[in-house]
């Protein structure tokens, strides 16, 4: 149980080398990679959530304050900046550098939904995680199993098709 709450704890911070460590000791204690797998999604739906709506509370309960004003000041300069799609790889860029949470936070005073905030917030912290998760197992051993590593690369080509469907329909 402690491990599990261990794991928790590092998925909310994401520091590199923690989680490393824990998915490395739950790998080896044979923890099942699906239950793993589903409490980082809703870790990460959790922290896009909560980032997302506490910079609409900041936005709303600070409205005249210096840190507002610069935050509204740097949101419109960088959807000049980036343009309209520019936001989304933005989004999904800052989701693999720092938390979804931090990300989410930010991309609340840009002109985007909440659906693709999440959406693109965890593709980028999917990438994170993908790369934490290559690094427990080494590329070696997941590359000997052609059934998983097909199962996986299909899926991500499916998340990707619905993912770039939604985002022209918008």
């Amino acid at each position: 149980m402690t491990l599990w709450f261990l794991i928790i704890i590092s998925l909310i911070v994401q520091e590199g080398l923690s989680v490393t460590v824990l998915l490395l000791k739950a790998y080896q204690l044979h923890y099942p990679l699906f239950a793993i797998h589903a409490v980082w999604l809703v870790v990460t739906v959790f922290q896009i959530y909560t980032g997302f709506y506490l910079g609409k509370w900041i936005q709303k309960r600070f409205t005249d304050s210096k840190f507002e004003r610069w935050m509204k000041k740097a949101a419109h300069k960088l959807e000049g900046i980036i343009g309209e799609r520019g936001e989304e790889f933005a989004l999904i860029f800052m989701s693999a550098l720092v938390s979804p949470a931090l990300a989410a936070l930010g991309a609340s005073w840009l002109e985007i939904s909440f659906t693709k905030v999440l959406i693109f917030g965890l593709l980028g912290d999917l990438l994170w995680y993908i790369s934490t998760w290559i690094t427990v197992i080494g590329a070696a051993h997941l590359l000997s199993d052609v059934k998983g590593d097909a199962a996986i690369v299909i899926g991500a080509l499916l998340v990707l098709y619905f993912v770039f469907k939604f985002a022209r329909k918008k």
